[in-house]
């Protein structure tokens, strides 16, 4: 493909990787390295007539094509063997206009550039909570976070889109330009084109009382129950999540991450939890929001991961009990990335 490859480089006012590039390791790399996929090439754009071009070469040679944002997607569709990635880790700006409460960010811009930029200004918007995730993937998944209760999912807060369409055309989406496109973008599926600029509604907040409850032994099943009652009847102010881990000794743990939003500096909806059995860790505090954005992030790159996702109606105290089996019965710790060698780039094996 060397001398498509010289045309697409002529096209484009980014840089495109091969393997064998100083960056291309790096630039193929997703958050889940359990997905080790070797694209032919990486175009880096710069613009959306760069990921028109790069769309353009694709469809004329019959390519493969993935797009990414940040990375993050669990399955690795970020990423594409012997294919064309658009990657877009170079459009990262996000601008904020404080005044009309409307902040605009490029396709690549990650959480952690979006809520810099918004908290700036002491504003916010509903996003993830590993500051390396892509603004844009997670919006066009729906987009589940520490302000899911108080103000919707990320892609409910989506105002505007600018679009590079499967043919090439690059086109804006809102409630008065395109609307259908919009409402597509805010969870109607995917495939729908590339967006290279997002536009969200915004929300004023500063702080929150947040931080990290961690349970072990016994007091793992009754901690997971009090956690439902607050998930299901809780206030408007509380968003909450939960994860079940294991430590080296094969004991079940439970991290309940509370963010509250509400006046009280010590929420009493919050007391059960605090006061349940087997609580080892009671960090929470009034804190700025970038503080409660951090406390899930891990080093991008250092996890290996087998994701299943499932939806159910109801948490049964029979499933709580069957998620802390089945973790038990895996035998085995969380994997821990400090344990293990340093990953080494390696040339591509037949």
């Amino acid at each position: 493909m060397a001398e498509p490859l010289d045309e697409l480089r002529a096209s484009l006012k980014g840089d495109v990787l091969v393997e064998g590039d100083r960056d291309y390791e790096r630039a193929r790399l997703c958050f889940n390295l359990l997905i080790d996929r070797h694209p032919a090439a990486i175009a880096r754009c710069v613009d959306a007539d760069d990921v028109a071009a790069a769309l353009a070469f694709c469809r004329d040679r019959g390519l493969e094509i993935a797009v990414r944002g940040g990375g993050h997607n669990p399955a690795g569709h970020c990423a594409v063997d012997d294919g064309l990635v658009i990657d877009l880790s170079r459009m990262k700006d996000v601008l904020v206009d404080p005044e009309n409460g409307i902040a605009t960010c490029q396709g690549g811009a990650t959480w952690l550039d979006f809520d810099t930029a918004a908290q700036a200004h002491g504003l916010v918007t509903p996003g993830g909570v590993v500051g390396s995730t892509g603004v844009t993937g997670l919006t066009l998944g729906g987009g589940i976070g520490h302000l899911t209760a108080q103000y919707g999912l990320t892609c409910d807060n989506l105002v505007g889109a600018e679009v590079v369409s499967p043919i090439g055309e690059i086109v804006r989406a809102a409630a008065d330009e395109n609307p259908e496109l919009l409402w597509g973008l805010r969870g109607g599926g995917g495939n729908f084109g590339v967006v290279t600029r997002a536009e969200f509604r915004l929300h004023p907040l500063e702080q929150v009382v947040g931080g990290r409850l961690a349970y072990q032994g016994e007091g793992v099943a009754e901690a997971l129950r009090r956690f439902r009652e607050l998930a299901v009847g809780g206030p408007r102010e509380l968003s909450i999540q939960a994860q079940i881990t294991m430590d080296t000794s094969l004991e079940a743990q439970l991290l309940v991450v509370p963010c509250y939003t509400g006046e009280e500096q010590s929420p009493e909806a919050l007391g059960p939890l605090r006061a349940g059995p087997g609580l080892v860790e009671d960090g929470l505090r009034r804190q700025g929001f970038l503080e409660q954005q951090r406390i899930f992030d891990p080093g991008y790159g250092v996890d290996r991961n087998h994701w299943k996702g499932h939806f159910v109606a109801e948490l049964l105290d029979e499933l709580i009990d069957d998620l802390l089996h089945r973790i038990t019965v895996l035998g085995r710790p969380q994997w821990n990335p400090d344990r293990v060698a340093p990953r080494r780039a390696q040339g591509r094996q037949a």
